[in-house]
């Protein structure tokens, strides 16, 4: 059991971490054409637009982790949004990508909740 001061703050860097690096990499395939200029704009505009996501998800996130040892379950989730957004930049599903993300990372802390009370 982590305690209660930690517990938020180890869920607050966990949820801004995952949503900054998720909307980096974002943005990062998102636009076609990379070059200097545009991520000049594109990194503070996905993080800013990131954080606000992770103050949203924070509750979710401490509400999930019941311990350490679900910390590396959440690893597993970020690597397997990494791979769905990947997935959807190749099938071209562009209006389908963050709200999937969206739920299925809510889905996947549901389930690590439930996996790591066990």
């Amino acid at each position: 059991m982590i305690p209660q001061r930690k517990s938020l703050l180890l869920s607050l860097a966990v949820s801004w971490f995952g949503a900054v690096s998720l909307g980096n990499i974002y943005g990062a395939i998102g636009g076609h054409t990379v070059n200097i200029a545009d991520l000049w704009i594109m990194v503070p505009l996905a993080t800013i637009v990131s954080s606000i996501i992770a103050i949203f998800m924070t509750p979710i996130t401490l509400w999930a982790m019941r311990g350490y040892a679900s910390i590396k379950w959440l690893f597993g989730l970020w690597i397997l949004l990494i791979i769905c957004m990947f997935l959807g930049f190749a099938a071209r599903l562009y209006g389908l990508i963050i709200p999937g993300l969206l739920i299925l990372s809510i889905g996947g802390l549901v389930g690590i909740r439930y996996i790591g009370s066990k």
